[in-house]
């Protein structure tokens, strides 16, 4: 929940107006964040993962599924780790954009430099990505597969 928050404050950093899903009702999809970009509305579906280990296919391919429900033209996975193989060539396929820990940085960077008038200091904003204990990574399990007779 903390990263997510984070994710929002930084796109919001950015220009972007953001909903945010419901804790209930969240389906694969964090937020939505919609830009007017070229007299065009664009409408994001973002997933964030606070993960040690990499990112597999089946998130991508949730969150593409999920990106139709929320009316979205286009979706992006956030983590602080990676991805597999497996799950670049499904983002490629499917046009799901990925945001590993480096591409992460990276826009921290740029928002950072681009907001002169931040309140912000530089280790304030950029701090939670390099102390690892302020979002705690979630260790993914393997769902059991129920089997019935």
């Amino acid at each position: 929940m903390e990263f997510e928050n984070y994710i929002k404050f930084l796109f919001q950093k950015q220009g972007f107006n953001i909903s945010k899903t419901p804790e209930i009702r969240n389906v694969g999809i964090d937020l939505v964040i919609t830009k007017k970009i070229n007299s065009q509305i664009n409408k994001t579906a973002v997933h964030c993962k606070s993960y040690k280990k990499s990112i597999g296919v089946a998130a991508v391919q949730e969150v593409f599924n999920r990106q139709h429900l929320s009316k979205c033209s286009e979706s992006i996975i956030i983590t602080t780790s990676g991805f597999t193989t497996s799950a670049i060539k499904k983002a490629k396929d499917l046009k799901v954009k990925l945001w590993d820990k480096t591409r992460l940085v990276e826009e921290i960077i740029k928002t950072v430099k681009a907001d002169n008038n931040s309140t912000l200091s530089w280790d304030e904003f950029f701090a939670p990505h390099l102390v690892e204990d302020k979002f705690p990574t979630k260790k993914r399990t393997k769902k059991k597969s129920s089997s019935s007779f």
